[in-house]
């Protein structure tokens, strides 16, 4: 009598981590070996754009969103936690005399950063004022 061996791939489970935004994502069952692409982002963070996924909360981007991935993990029942990569916004802060004189550079402000020193217009000449 000959026996052989019958193999099962094993199954694991991603975890999606919003890593500091809002909202949910259900968990993603996968089988080592087969490719299948990861759920699109749901989550939102006020003032930042998503960038991809981690896999630390404090990690740089490893995976794009809805990449097509495999082998995560060779542990049975295992769990792959990837986490939300967040960059925060910039944004152009442009100044206006109101109808008074003299220009101001525009500003670039990035969001959930405070800025130490403001410009302001007064007379005809921009000076600097500490906040």
């Amino acid at each position: 009598v000959t026996l052989y061996a019958v193999w099962q791939r094993n199954t694991y489970t991603v975890k999606f981590n919003a890593n500091k935004g809002a909202g949910t994502m259900s968990n993603e069952a996968f089988t080592y070996d087969v490719a299948k692409a990861l759920t699109a982002n749901a989550f939102t963070r006020t003032g930042y754009a998503y960038q991809g996924w981690a896999t630390s909360a404090s990690g740089s981007k490893v995976y794009s969103d809805k990449q097509t991935v495999s082998n995560l993990t060779a542990a049975a029942n295992g769990t792959v936690n990837l986490y939300a990569v967040w960059k925060a916004n910039t944004y152009a802060v442009k100044f206006n005399a109101n109808g008074g004189t003299g220009t101001m550079a525009n500003e670039s402000v990035t969001y959930g950063t405070a800025e130490a020193v403001t410009e302001i217009m007064t007379g005809t000449t921009p000076r600097r004022i500490s906040s």
